[in-house]
């Protein structure tokens, strides 16, 4: 490589790993990785902690519980029907044997 010519990102890096992985052993990227491992499982938990906060706060959601309902009275209606048919089609005279 002539010296006018520029070195991109990626190649720089590249050298500069194949550089440190000559000058070091495996314990010190072990002991890199537990360094960085420690601020971002405490990062983890602020972060999973916040998210449990403003859950707490919100009120629930009155529209989408209607729509539940809504459903699921229309599901429970037409599963009603269908076993009303189904006992009807059983007794000829048309009255419900209980």
């Amino acid at each position: 490589m002539a010296n006018d010519e520029k070195m991109s990102r990626q190649e720089a890096g590249r050298k500069g790993g194949e550089a440190t992985s000559k000058n070091h052993d495996k314990d010190f990227y072990r002991e890199i990785g537990q360094k960085g491992e420690k601020p971002r499982r405490i990062i983890m938990r602020r972060n999973f902690i916040k998210k449990l906060d403003k859950r707490a706060e919100k009120p629930p959601q009155i529209p989408m519980v209607k729509t539940f309902i809504k459903k699921l009275v229309k599901k429970a209606v037409k599963h009603e029907i269908t076993i009303n048919k189904a006992k009807a089609s059983r007794n000829p005279g048309g009255f419900h044997v209980i």
